[in-house]
């Protein structure tokens, strides 16, 4: 037996088990006792699942509206207004000339610096650092205003 005549005779076999577990599946929906007492066809199979599927969605409608995100505009806005009028404030105490150090920020302001430093908002020159150019919005909400 060559290497094609082995691979077809093994596709064969593959068939034939997925046409014989098909020709079972049938056979329990055409002799199903239960579904034919039921409704006299001998398809009850069919009702359960369609019973089931009835159920999930039922379910799945139950649950809509309790997860997924907050939606826009609401939420946890007032307390980021706070935290980046915070950070305003923060900004405010470095200038665009003059460098000043990295505690002139103020009293546990070393995290919000070093996150102002990363995005561009404060810059290092000479011992210290100094503000930027770049705009920042209290309120992103408003038009063209930056994040």
């Amino acid at each position: 037996m060559n290497a094609t005549e082995k691979k077809l005779r093994n596709l064969l076999a593959y068939f034939e088990n997925a046409a014989s577990s098909l020709r079972a599946a049938l056979a329990l929906l055409d002799s199903n006792p239960i579904g034919r007492a039921r409704n006299g066809h001998g398809n009850g199979i069919p009702d359960v699942m369609s019973n089931a599927l009835a159920l999930d969605e039922q379910r799945r409608g139950a649950r809509v509206g309790k997860r997924g995100p907050a939606p826009r505009g609401k939420g946890h806005t007032a307390s980021k207004l706070e935290k980046r009028a915070n950070t305003s404030r923060i900004l405010a105490r470095f200038s665009t000339d003059e460098p000043r150090p990295r505690d002139a920020g103020g009293a546990g302001s070393a995290v919000a610096i070093t996150t102002l430093t990363r995005w561009g908002y404060l810059k290092p020159k000479g011992g210290g650092l100094v503000r930027t150019s770049k705009p920042f919005a209290i309120d992103w909400r408003e038009e063209g205003a930056g994040k």
